[in-house]
C-alpha cells in the first residue's frame, strides 16, 4: 500500500486505482458531526461525496451520544442524519463507536 497526500474532491481519505479516486470516507468526531449538522456544512460535504460514487461518512462515536453534544437541541439534531440519508441514499452515515 502506498500513502499519498493530495487534495480530494471531498472527504478525508480515499482509495485510488490507477490514480483515480474510486471511494471516499469523510471522518467525523461526534462534536464535529454535531457542529457540521448545525451549521449545514455536512449537507455540502455529502453532496460532494455523492458525486464520487462510493463514499461514506464515518462517525467516531455512538448515535445516542450525539444527543449529549448539544443539550436542548436533541430532537432537531437527531433528525438531521435521517434527513441527509434520504437526500443522499448512496452516502451512508456510519457510527463506529470509537476511532480505533
Amino acid at each position: 500500500m502506498t500513502i499519498e497526500r493530495r487534495l480530494l474532491p471531498g472527504g478525508d481519505y480515499a482509495a485510488l486505482v490507477a490514480g483515480s479516486v474510486i471511494a471516499v470516507v469523510e471522518r467525523k468526531t461526534l462534536e464535529n458531526l454535531a457542529t457540521s449538522l448545525s451549521d449545514g456544512t455536512l449537507a455540502f460535504q455529502m453532496q460532494r461525496l455523492a458525486e464520487v460514487g462510493c463514499s461514506a461518512v464515518v462517525v467516531e462515536g455512538d448515535y445516542p451520544d450525539l444527543f449529549r453534544t448539544q443539550p436542548g437541541r436533541g430532537s432537531w439534531l437527531a433528525d438531521m442524519p435521517g434527513r441527509l440519508a434520504v437526500r443522499y441514499p448512496g452516502v451512508p452515515i456510519v457510527f463506529v463507536g470509537s476511532g480505533r
